[in-house]
């Protein structure tokens, strides 16, 4: 709940303009919050590097390190500098995202490192956020740099967008709903064996 509530403070401090975005943040912060206090430690890193890019652009933009709004003198090196940043923060979470079993493996060996239904989805969400970034930027450079009228990249920049953020929470429900059944039932032994002493 205290995640929530910070996330929530957030979207209010900065005047958010879309509150579902925050909304969506919150839950997802609340499931990796909860991943961890279920000991699964395998969809805490899953949802970590998941959701730092929204987290990291939201921070940036929202904070007024880069203004997302843009003048007919400025459009072109503007929305270049958004879309720019955006495929950086993408490109520097998909090795990671993608190498996770090996990486988790590697320095936190005693994690219990195992593959699950987030290895699977959130590389390709992210490669797809990637590539999003990339089209929409060379599509920048043809509409403000060289008068093109084209725009499709553009006007579906932010529907893919919550697209991607309701598939990473429907994943990320259904990861923290398996934890906490493993959770649960990792339990029943040791209740058992309570019962058993009492006898």
């Amino acid at each position: 709940m205290l995640a929530m509530s910070v996330v929530i403070l957030l979207a209010v401090l900065t005047n958010a303009p879309n509150p579902f975005i925050y909304a969506y943040l919150a839950y997802n912060t609340f499931l990796v919050i909860a991943a961890l206090k279920f000991k699964d430690f395998n969809t805490f890193v899953l949802g970590t590097l998941i959701l730092s890019p929204y987290f990291l652009e939201q921070i940036i933009f929202n904070f007024g390190f880069i203004s997302l709004s843009s003048t007919e003198e400025n459009r072109l090196y503007q929305n270049s500098l958004i879309f720019g940043v955006q495929l950086i923060i993408n490109l520097i979470v998909l090795y990671p995202i993608v190498k996770r079993y090996e990486l988790q493996e590697k320095y936190w060996p005693s994690s219990k490192v195992k593959m699950s239904l987030g290895d699977q989805i959130f590389p390709w969400l992210i490669l797809l956020s990637t590539v999003k970034c990339f089209t929409a930027l060379v599509e920048n450079y043809f509409r403000n740099g060289l008068g093109y009228n084209i725009q499709f990249f553009y006007s579906i920049f932010d529907i893919t967008g919550f697209i991607n953020l309701s598939i990473t929470t429907a994943v990320m429900t259904t990861l923290v709903f398996e934890s906490y059944t493993d959770f649960k039932l990792s339990k029943i032994p040791r209740i058992l064996k309570k019962k058993s002493n009492l006898k």
